[in-house]
């Protein structure tokens, strides 16, 4: 099964944004409830498909792990049924989030989650199985998994 990172999830009206904290678990979709999702258009899933996705925190959503390598230590692995066709998301006066604009958004019921790196612990170990990304930092190249292990 495919693993598919989507490119956004946005949060739901129940959030309180300008709280003054907001815990990960709160925006962490919960098993049972549906969540939606973004993808690119040639990297997105099919209604009644179930996939694995990557849900990562706030700011490595935006930017990536690179951004946040501590992140990759609160991001989690969701088994989740796609619950329907792909929407093009297009800002509107409703919904003027210009990082949505040209997205496709499903909606997910979440079957199952779990945190990312004990998941990835339990992956066979062959070389082709999982790999994260290398990033350039101060000391040279490093893997992002060096950051967080």
């Amino acid at each position: 099964m495919d693993i598919y990172w989507p490119t956004f999830w946005p949060n739901g009206p129940e959030i309180d944004h300008s709280a003054p904290t907001l815990t990960l678990d709160k925006l962490l979709p919960d098993i049972g409830g549906t969540a939606f999702a973004c993808f690119d258009k040639h990297d997105q899933p099919h209604a009644g498909d179930t996939v694995r996705l990557l849900w990562t925190p706030p700011v490595s959503d935006i930017n990536g792990w690179s951004e946040q390598p501590s992140e990759i230590a609160l991001s989690y692995l969701l088994t989740a049924n796609v619950c329907s066709e792909a929407t093009l998301v297009s800002p509107s006066d409703g919904n003027p989030h210009l990082i949505l604009q040209g997205k496709y958004r499903h909606a997910l019921r979440i079957l199952a989650r779990e945190r990312l790196l004990p998941a990835l612990k339990n992956f066979p170990s062959d070389t082709n199985s999982w790999r994260l990304p290398v990033t350039a930092i101060d000391r040279g190249i490093t893997q992002l998994w060096d950051e967080v292990h």
